[in-house]
């Protein structure tokens, strides 16, 4: 993968906290600055299968709190004008 460094400070100025990347580039890190790295979690990869099982949350240990529902952005608003 290219643009390694890109990527991983772009991931953190979005609050993104876990970085999967290719284990042979792993070493492109050394690249990114340490006060960025050290808010970061890497979990360098090899296969498939580990990327999934890193990405992808335990259908168990989801949960949805419907209790404060978030107010509906369309109250109020007009349709427009054909």
């Amino acid at each position: 993968v290219g643009g390694v460094k890109e990527k991983v400070l772009a991931a953190h100025r979005a609050g993104i906290k876990r970085v999967i990347l290719p284990e042979r580039n792993a070493a492109d890190l050394d690249e990114v600055p340490e006060e960025v790295r050290e808010t970061l979690e890497f979990v360098p990869v090899s296969k498939m299968d580990a990327v999934l099982a890193n990405a992808l949350l335990d259908p168990d240990r989801l949960t949805l709190d419907l209790s404060d529902p978030r107010p509906d952005k369309t109250e109020g608003v007009q349709p427009s004008a054909p």
